[in-house]
């Protein structure tokens, strides 16, 4: 089950990829890694960077999921470029 294989879409669609189950378990383990501490220590760097409470807190977080919003729109209103362009 570990050495499965994602069967490709359609021959010329760029969905072909290839990559094994291994592959997707280890890019959501490092994902989780880096982000995990991200949120944990966002509180702390608003107390003492900013010394804020939960508004600043809030502030962050907010600036945060706008950037990540904007990021999402401009890479899917690119067409006809590369997807690994864009990484």
């Amino acid at each position: 089950m570990i050495t499965t294989r994602f069967p490709p879409t359609s021959p010329g669609s760029g969905n072909d990829w290839g990559m094994s189950i291994r592959s997707v378990i280890l890019l959501l383990a490092v994902v989780s890694l880096v982000g995990l501490p991200y949120s944990i220590l966002m509180p702390v760097f608003a107390a003492t960077v900013f010394q804020g409470g939960p508004h600043t807190l809030g502030i962050l977080m907010t600036a945060s999921g706008c950037g990540a919003l904007l990021a999402a729109l401009s890479d899917g209103s690119v067409v006809g470029t590369a997807i690994w362009l864009l990484l």
